[in-house]
């Protein structure tokens, strides 16, 4: 319980930086869309290659931050000894997956804007099989503990990020090209107040996580922690059904507004 608690708690912690991710990639997408269905492919590959650029820049810069910032948030939900050391075990490796995160979260909602949403689904589904097959392999194989469960993640997410920048360099084909280009901060902005609901949708799901958590914590100690962590896993099962859902209509309405 305290090993699951301390993934708990430095969970919805790491849940508030992809909310930037998704903001970026629903905004982005919606006007992406639009400027394809305009038939303006320019501008639109370098909207897409601006947000890109701008979200791993934003992911480089936020890995010491949460770095740093990870001990004094999990004291703050009333983390302390063995606890707080497992925290800070698995946070300081977690604070690593932010640039991967950032990048993936975006990607799922380009993946549908190109047409391509059954690589999006072979992506997650990958990212999901690696973590948990490294999981096994690190905390029962190697017992390597929560240093091993971060690591396991962190590789999840390297994949899901890595995987489709590679893939829109090397298609030349996608309606959409990714190259580098400077970025343009009248369109981050404007992807960025087109996506700011679904930001603050994700910031509100981990904001009352970690307030629960320390609700819990005074009440009830790090198991309560533990079973409100696995309540919200059997909760983003059908959460993740109607984002699914969002994400694929997004793109297919901007592009038709766009033509």
């Amino acid at each position: 319980p305290t090993a699951y608690a301390a993934v708990n708690l430095v969970g919805n912690y790491i849940l508030l930086f992809p909310a930037i991710g998704m903001m970026l990639g629903s905004g982005g997408a919606a006007l992406i869309g639009k400027l394809l269905g305009e038939n303006r492919k320019d501008q639109a590959s370098d909207v897409f290659s601006a947000v890109v650029l701008f979200s791993v820049v934003l992911g480089i810069v936020l890995i010491p931050a949460v770095h740093f910032s990870v001990e004094p948030v999990m004291k703050a939900q009333g983390a302390e000894g063995a606890l707080l050391g497992d925290c800070l075990e698995y946070g300081h490796i977690a604070a690593f997956t932010m640039l991967f995160y950032l990048v993936q979260s975006e990607f799922q909602y380009f993946f549908s804007m190109v047409e391509k949403e059954e690589l999006g689904f072979v992506s997650a589904l990958i990212c999901g099989v690696l973590n948990i097959s490294l999981d096994a392999l690190f905390i029962i194989v190697f017992d390597w503990g929560l240093t091993g469960a971060a690591i396991a993640s962190l590789a999840g997410v390297v994949f899901g990020a890595v995987f489709p920048i590679l893939y829109f360099i090397r298609n030349k084909d996608l309606s959409v090209r990714l190259h580098f280009a400077k970025i343009r901060w009248k369109s981050i902005i404007k992807c960025s107040t087109n996506g700011i609901s679904e930001m603050i949708n994700n910031l509100s799901v981990a904001l009352v996580g970690m307030l629960y958590n320390i609700q819990l914590m005074r009440y009830s100690g790090e198991d309560a922690v533990a079973a409100y962590g696995a309540i919200q896993a059997v909760c983003l099962i059908f959460a993740g059904v109607f984002q699914g859902y969002a994400i694929g209509v997004t793109p297919v309405i901007a592009y038709q507004f766009g033509a």
